[in-house]
């Protein structure tokens, strides 16, 4: 009895051991840092429990490019066997992730390329291009085709004219051989690989995965930074501490704890960002005027936030449509703010007006047009004048007169006095 269970156990483990998955990722719609955390974290999974292969699907328009970047690395330095499979488009950063499988497979209404850069910039372009080239021809594929998707101006006669960024259907693709096969569904995928018989795994992003995605979506950086900044400068303007510093710290928590958990940021940004905060309400509310320690605090807090982006151009664009934003709602709402008790103690809100004794015009210069005088300094244009026994502050229409020249007032303007040399 002992040595059936023993062998019944036996049995078992080998089952468990040679018994292998296979592991079907998608990567669809737009290609950002929380789907490339997500793939990393899936690829994962399958090499830790040695899967036997593993299916990227593919339907998507593109996104960004390091974000792409850093799931054809995952693919590429991965210890499992990883193959592609267009089941839409592969355009742009889907191209370039779709190239990076150790085979390709196509769905028959399916296109691949278009991965022209935006912004157009030589620079780009030209490493872009590379980025391409290399992964193709990792794979043993064609690498001016592979150029061609990203750069307009390689020409492949026959193929793709200069001027054009390639774009290749399944058919064609299969023809040049980008691809590996055009067929129909997953399973004729799998049958193909010997694998139709094993146990499927569809990986899917967890919920923490789907909001951080959300999250880091350029668009909604820039809405969570607007929304953290007006309420932390609604806040400095009110007394005690309200609604407007909550939501704005908790904005703020929301935009650094996507792209921690994506993978973006790490706690020391979080340190940074609060650091800069401290030191920028320091010199609002302890330190009289604004010097060093303000401009410390402004630099740690912008500072937190480009480093949170693998993207120093994407971070500045996105910190840019933060601030206009938050400038344009500052603008609405400056009706509201030039009541709170900050503003009223650094903005003079007085009225000076008639019915309270203030009069606009100095009394001794009312009277003062046509009357002749002495210029006591040499005016250029403005410098001092005697009239009437008074030393009276004026000026010419722009010429120079010299000190000691009769001058007559030719106009009173307000609180100016225009002279003219007496002739």
């Amino acid at each position: 009895m002992r040595k059936m269970s023993l062998v019944l156990c036996l049995l078992l483990l080998v089952s468990l051991v040679v018994s292998a998955d296979v592991y079907v990722i998608p990567v669809k719609g737009t290609i950002e840092h929380g789907v490339s955390s997500f793939v990393a974290r899936a690829v994962r999974t399958a090499e830790r429990n040695r899967a036997d292969l593993v299916v990227v699907e593919i339907d998507s328009l593109g996104g960004l490019v390091d974000a792409a970047l850093d799931i054809r690395d995952t693919i590429i330095r991965s210890n499992v066997p990883i193959v592609t499979f267009v089941t839409g488009r592969a355009w742009s950063a889907g191209a370039l992730i779709a190239l990076a499988g150790e085979e390709l497979y196509m769905v028959s209404s399916s296109s691949i390329g278009s991965a022209e850069t935006r912004p157009k910039e030589e620079k780009i372009i030209s490493a872009l291009r590379r980025e391409f080239k290399a992964t193709a021809e990792t794979r043993g594929k064609d690498g001016k085709l592979a150029e061609a998707m990203v750069d307009s101006d390689v020409e492949i006669p026959g193929i793709n004219p200069k001027g054009k960024i390639l774009n290749l259907t399944a058919k064609d693709a299969e023809t040049y051989k980008i691809s590996d096969g055009t067929i129909d569904t997953l399973n004729i995928l799998l049958e193909i690989k010997g694998v139709a018989d094993e146990n499927i795994i569809a990986e899917e992003p967890t919920g923490a995965e789907k909001f951080a995605r959300f999250l880091t979506e350029p668009i909604v950086s820039s809405l969570l930074l607007t929304i953290g900044f007006l309420g932390i400068i609604l806040e400095f303007f009110t007394a005690g501490w309200g609604a407007a510093g909550t939501v704005g710290i908790l904005s703020l928590a929301l935009f650094f704890g996507g792209r921690y958990l994506s993978g973006l940021a790490g706690l020391e940004h979080v340190v940074i960002f609060l650091v800069g905060l401290l030191l920028l309400g320091l010199e609002i509310f302890i330190i009289p005027g604004f010097g060093i320690v303000g401009l410390l605090g402004i630099i740690g807090i912008f500072t937190s936030i480009l480093l949170s982006f693998n993207s120093l151009a994407q971070g500045v664009w996105v910190l840019i449509a933060a601030i206009a934003l938050t400038g344009l709602m500052l603008k609405l709402l400056w009706k509201h703010l030039k009541k709170a008790p900050l503003l009223k103690k650094i903005v003079l809100d007085a009225s000076l007006d008639e019915k309270q004794g203030y009069t606009a015009v100095s009394e001794k210069i009312v009277n003062l047009q046509g009357k002749i005088g002495q210029t006591l300094s040499v005016m250029r244009p403005a410098g001092l004048v005697e009239i009437d026994g008074q030393r009276i502050s004026a000026q010419t229409a722009g010429e120079f007169i010299e000190k000691g020249v009769t001058v007559r007032v030719i106009e009173v303007k307000g609180n100016r006095v225009i002279v003219e040399e007496d002739k």
